[in-house]
Parts: structure tokens; sequence; C-alpha cells
């Protein structure tokens, strides 16, 4: 027998349409503190590290 604590209950999934985002998979490129997405351009993004390596794909959420 399991003891029921408030609060719990069914789990909740995350659906794929529920993200307001987007992605490249190709073309991206990353100077100083900016991300060239294709058909937009140079975009400022917050660089909390370094990025290593050369990026192959991007994930952009708003």
């Amino acid at each position: 027998m399991t003891k029921k604590v408030k609060g719990q209950g069914s789990p909740k999934f995350k659906h794929k349409k529920s993200d307001s985002g987007f992605r490249y998979p190709v073309g991206v490129k990353i100077k100083n503190n900016q991300v060239f997405l294709p058909k937009i351009g140079w975009v400022h993004f917050f660089k909390s590290q370094e990025v290593i390596g050369t990026p192959k794909k991007c994930h952009s959420y708003l």
C-alpha cells in the first residue's frame, strides 16, 4: 500500500506542439555573442559558457 501525498497525481507529459520554438538543422555559425541563422541573420544571445567545437544544429525558444 502506498501513501497518498497531497499534490501527487498523474504524470504530465510534454507535447511537441507545446513549445514556442523552432530549429535549424544546418547553416549555423557562432561569432562572439551572436549566432547566424539562415533567413534571419545575426541574432544576439546570452553566452553562459564557451561553445566547444562547431555547432551542427540550433534550437531556438521564444
